[in-house]
C-alpha cells in the first residue's frame, strides 16, 4: 500500500484520535513539500500529487483538537517537531507568493484556495507564537475602512504597470479564480485584490529591472511604495476601447479583463442615472453622483403637502408581532389568494384565510407615484427601524433589464458548454437555467469556486463579468 493509499483511507467522521493525527505529520509535510516545492524545483506527477494535496487538506480538516489541554499541546508540539508548522508557515504567508513561478500551482490555488484553506488549519493546530504574519502588512489590510488611507508616495506609469500585468505569471494569477478577475471593477475589488495578491505577485515576479517605459526608475520596484489610488484612477480614465487604440495591450485575457471592467464601471455608472432620473433630495440638490437613498422621499413629495406619507414614492411598513397564542390557533390554516366563492375547502376542514382576514397588508405597484417620480418603493421595517426588506418597482428600464438576462443566459450557457465537452450524456435532455447550473463535484470542491465557471477563457471572463455587473446592479437598486 502506497502513502497515498493510505491517506485516502476512511475520509469521512471528525477524527479524534490525536496520536493517530501526530503519526501524520510528517506524511502530511512530506506530500505538501513535494508538491509546494518547498524542497527541490523539479516536480514530477503533479496531478497524482494535487489528488494527494487535496486529501491531505480533507484528512487534515476533519482533525478535532479537542479541549484537553495537554494532548494538544502534544499535537501542537508533533506538528512544530515534523516541519509541518514550518510548511504550513509558508503556504500562508499572505505576503510571499512562490507560488507565481509555478503555473501548476498557480491554478490550483485558483481552485482550492491554498492560503486560506490551510491558514485555517494553521491558526487551529499551532502555538500562536509559531503562526505567520498579522492580516496586516506592508500593503493594508484590504478593509473597507483603509479607502483613503495613504499609500506610498511614487506615481506608476500606466503603461509600466500594464508592462508588468502582461507577463503570463500575472495575467495566470489574474484569471486564476473569479474573485482575482474582478480587481478593475470597483475601487474597493482593487483595493482588497491589491492586498490580497496584486501587489505580492508583482514583488514576487521581480520584472521592475526588465521595465523600459518612460518615466520608470528601479526604485519603483517595491510595490509597497506606489500609490495605487493615482494608479486606479489612471486606469479608470481610459475608455473601453482605449485598451485596443491607445495602450495595444496584446495578451487577449488581460485585454478583456481591462475593457470588460471599463464597460461594466461605465453601465454601473449609468445606471445610477437610470435609478435617480431627476430624482432631487428634499434639499433640492440633485443627487446623481451616486445610488439614492431610497429611505428618503423625493423633493415631489416631501414639498407636497397634499400628499400623505402613504402617497410618497417611498412608503414604509412596520412589521408587528402576533401574539403566541393566536399564532397557536391557527396551527393547520390554510391561506390563499383566492377571491370569496372561489376557495376549495379542505378535507379536515381546517379553516382558510386569505392574507386580508390576518391582518396582512397588500404591496402592489402605483402607477400615479411611478409617473410622478420615476420611482415606487416599499420599505419593511423590523425592530428598531432596521430594514428587513424592500419592493422596488419599475427599478429598470427595458435596455438595462435585457442586459441582465443576457448576462444570466450567458453564464448558463458556458457554464453548461464546458461541462457537456467534458462529460457525454447517454440520452435525454437537460434544460438548464440560471448560474448555479447542476455539475458534480470533486472531492475538495467546497474549498473553491463554482466548477466550470472561470476566467481563464476569454469567453468565461466576459460570463464572469457579466454575472458580477448583474450583481453590481443588485446593490445599487
Amino acid at each position: 500500500m502506497t502513502a497515498l493509499d493510505e491517506i485516502k483511507a476512511d475520509i469521512g467522521q471528525p477524527i479524534t484520535d490525536l496520536k493517530w493525527a501526530r503519526s501524520r505529520c510528517t506524511e502530511w509535510n512530506k506530500i505538501l513539500r513535494s508538491y509546494f516545492a518547498l524542497d527541490s524545483e523539479v516536480i514530477q506527477d503533479c496531478e497524482e500529487l494535487l489528488k494527494a494535496v487535496v486529501t491531505v487538506l480533507r484528512e487534515m480538516r476533519r482533525v478535532n483538537v479537542g479541549q484537553n489541554k495537554k494532548l494538544t499541546r502534544e499535537f501542537q508540539d508533533a506538528v512544530k517537531s515534523s516541519g509541518l508548522c514550518d510548511t504550513l508557515g509558508v503556504l500562508t504567508n499572505p505576503y510571499e507568493f512562490r507560488e507565481v513561478n509555478y503555473p501548476y500551482i498557480q491554478l490550483s490555488e485558483g481552485l482550492y484556495h491554498w492560503r486560506i484553506s490551510f491558514g485555517a488549519v494553521h491558526d487551529s493546530w499551532t502555538a500562536k507564537e509559531c503562526q505567520g504574519p498579522d492580516t496586516s502588512g506592508p500593503y493594508g489590510s484590504g478593509n473597507k475602512e483603509d479607502y483613503m488611507k495613504p499609500r506610498g508616495k511614487l506615481r506608476i506609469p500606466l503603461a509600466a504597470f500594464l508592462a508588468i500585468a502582461s507577463d503570463e505569471r500575472f495575467v495566470r494569477q489574474a484569471t486564476a479564480s473569479a474573485e482575482n478577475s474582478v480587481f478593475p471593477s470597483s475601487k474597493f475589488n482593487f483595493l482588497f485584490n491589491w492586498v490580497r495578491w496584486i501587489a505580492p505577485t508583482i514583488r514576487a515576479m521581480r520584472v521592475g529591472q526588465y521595465i523600459d517605459v518612460k518615466g520608470w526608475t528601479s526604485q519603483m520596484e517595491d510595490p509597497a511604495i506606489w500609490d495605487i489610488w493615482v494608479l486606479w484612477r489612471d486606469i479608470c480614465d481610459v475608455r473601453a476601447d482605449g485598451w485596443d487604440t491607445d495602450y495595444n495591450v496584446a495578451n487577449p485575457l488581460l485585454r478583456q479583463l481591462l475593457r470588460g471592467a471599463a464597460l461594466e464601471r461605465a453601465h454601473l455608472k449609468q445606471v445610477k442615472e437610470e435609478l435617480l432620473g431627476d430624482y432631487r433630495s428634499p434639499g433640492g440638490r440633485k443627487e446623481n453622483s451616486c445610488a439614492p437613498d431610497v429611505r428618503q422621499a423625493c423633493a415631489n413629495c416631501v414639498g407636497n403637502s397634499d400628499l400623505s406619507p402613504n402617497e410618497h414614492c417611498t412608503v414604509f411598513y412596520k412589521q408587528a408581532r402576533r401574539p403566541k397564542d393566536e399564532l397557536d390557533q391557527l396551527k393547520g390554516a390554510k391561506l390563499t389568494f383566492a377571491e370569496d366563492g372561489d376557495v376549495l375547502q379542505t378535507d379536515n376542514n381546517l379553516p382558510v384565510f386569505s392574507p386580508a382576514q390576518l391582518g396582512y397588508l397588500k404591496i402592489a405597484p402605483r402607477p400615479e407615484v411611478q409617473t410622478r417620480c420615476g420611482r415606487d418603493v416599499h420599505v419593511i421595517l423590523g425592530d428598531g427601524e432596521v430594514q428587513q426588506g424592500m419592493v422596488s418597482y419599475g427599478t429598470w428600464r427595458t435596455p438595462t433589464l435585457n442586459r441582465l438576462r443576457s448576462h444570466h443566459t450567458q453564464a448558463s450557457q458556458i457554464a453548461a458548454e464546458k461541462k457537456r465537452s467534458e462529460d457525454k450524456q447517454l440520452g435525454g435532455s437537460i434544460q438548464m437555467s440560471g448560474s448555479r447550473v447542476p455539475m458534480g463535484g470533486r472531492p475538495g470542491s467546497g474549498y473553491g469556486v463554482y466548477a466550470h465557471h472561470d476566467a481563464q477563457t476569454v469567453e468565461g471572463m466576459e460570463a464572469l463579468q457579466g454575472t458580477a455587473e448583474a450583481s453590481g446592479h443588485g446593490i445599487f437598486a
